[in-house]
């Protein structure tokens, strides 16, 4: 049952990582594409710090046919704990431990949009994608509000696995929940316990000038839908010890 009133935020957030992604076609070369983000970035952000990633060291002919690879980035441009993913038909902006709240984060995504927009970057919109993953070193089966049973034998507190896909309006709520996971929140510094990923998709085919018009739209209705799914996976009382802001 969804709650009436959701928080504004947690004093204790569980966010590990979240990403927005942007899908496109475009009639400039790959090369390009990275070179015109870059640019636009450095002028706002002189500090950025350009990291190639090792999957450009594959060959052009497997990055851009392999459906696995198409739509990952090739290079990030970190600023802080943000960063902006650059491939040839994907950008995303993503955003590492210590998450800074969804205003200013929603507000870092909003100032480039446009921009890139205008620099004729985007061909078609294809497809938004917004992502949280969450982590808590306690078992799902003592915070979830799930019951997962085979047969007549219930799951419970065993190590599992469990991913499913919920069509909401136009967009598919992905859920990845994993209650055996090993996680690294800082470099080689691993913890033991319970992933809650959630991705919420939104496929379009829409020309750049209507996306950005509409973009603010998704992204907020994308928020919305993590948001809820977020809390009404997880138990009342744990969420008192998160210490929610309303």
């Amino acid at each position: 049952m969804s709650r009436i009133k959701l928080p504004k935020k947690l004093k204790t957030d569980l966010i590990l990582s979240a990403v927005f992604e942007l899908r496109f076609s475009t009639k400039i070369p790959q090369e390009a594409v990275y070179g015109m983000v870059y640019q636009a970035v450095i002028k706002k952000y002189p500090s950025v710090s350009p990291v190639r990633l090792p999957i450009t060291q594959l060959p052009d002919v497997v990055r851009n046919f392999d459906p696995n690879l198409i739509f990952q980035p090739y290079n990030i441009l970190n600023i802080d704990t943000k960063g902006i993913g650059i491939g040839s038909r994907v950008i995303n902006f993503s955003i590492q431990k210590p998450y800074i709240g969804w205003d200013q984060w929603s507000s870092f995504i909003a100032e480039f949009i446009p921009e890139f927009v205008q620099l004729g970057i985007f061909d078609n919109i294809e497809r938004t994608g917004l992502r949280f993953a969450n982590f808590t070193e306690q078992n799902l089966c003592s915070i979830a509000q799930m019951d997962v049973q085979i047969g007549s034998t219930k799951l419970g507190c065993q190590p599992m696995t469990l991913r499913t896909e919920i069509q909401e309006g136009d967009y598919i709520k992905v859920l990845h929940l994993v209650n055996n996971a090993v996680v690294e929140v800082r470099p080689l510094e691993r913890l033991n316990g319970s992933v809650i990923d959630i991705e919420i998709i939104k496929k379009i085919d829409m020309p750049s000038a209507k996306f950005q018009e509409q973009f603010e739209t998704i992204l907020e209705e994308s928020h919305q839908l993590e948001k809820r799914l977020f809390f009404e996976i997880i138990k009342d009382e744990f969420l008192t010890t998160l210490e929610p802001d309303y």
